[in-house]
């Protein structure tokens, strides 16, 4: 009798289970399946051979070039971002965040005055003056050199001179 009632119960399971596999209507409707893309794409007669600096692997375990299947730029629409993605930053601004921002100037426009008749003195002078470290700018014209100090440029931002009998303005 045992055998006679797993029979029965195989055969009306068997029985269910066509009837919902083969039930024309359906409640929700059927996804196509996603196809997936092709692990090794035919290789195009157009596509030339690549070359790679030799390696431990055979050279048959090296994929040939592909030529692309398909050159369709993503559009504007597709890359903006929507009104629910999370990690999208908020843009509406506080009050706070909406007063003007008035730019304070230190100085006035032209303040820092140029140098118009510079001074100079000889290099032994320079020598005792400077130390090693310390920067100048030199300029050489027709046989006349001028070494400017970076600390005076730098307060001043021009120097106006005549070097090798031409007029010249220096900055820093």
């Amino acid at each position: 009798m045992p055998k006679l009632w797993i029979t029965t119960l195989a055969a009306v399971s068997l029985i269910a289970l066509a009837v919902a596999c083969s039930s024309g209507e359906s409640e929700t409707p059927q996804q196509p399946e996603p196809q997936e893309a092709p692990t090794s794409p035919p290789v195009t007669s157009a596509a030339q051979p690549t070359t790679a600096p030799p390696t431990a692997a055979s050279a048959a375990s090296v994929p040939a070039t592909v030529a692309p299947t398909s050159t369709a730029a993503p559009t504007a629409a597709a890359a903006s971002p929507s009104s629910s993605d999370a990690s999208a930053p908020a843009t509406v601004a506080s009050e706070d965040e909406e007063r003007e921002l008035k730019i304070v100037t230190l100085l006035p426009f032209d303040a820092i005055p140029a140098i118009l008749d510079p001074e100079f003195v000889s290099a032994e002078e320079a020598s005792e003056d400077l130390e090693d470290h310390n920067l100048v700018l030199g300029l050489s014209i027709n046989d006349d050199h001028r070494a400017y100090s970076i600390p005076a440029l730098s307060s001043h931002e021009i120097v106006n001179d005549v070097v090798g009998g031409k007029p010249v303005a220096v900055t820093w």
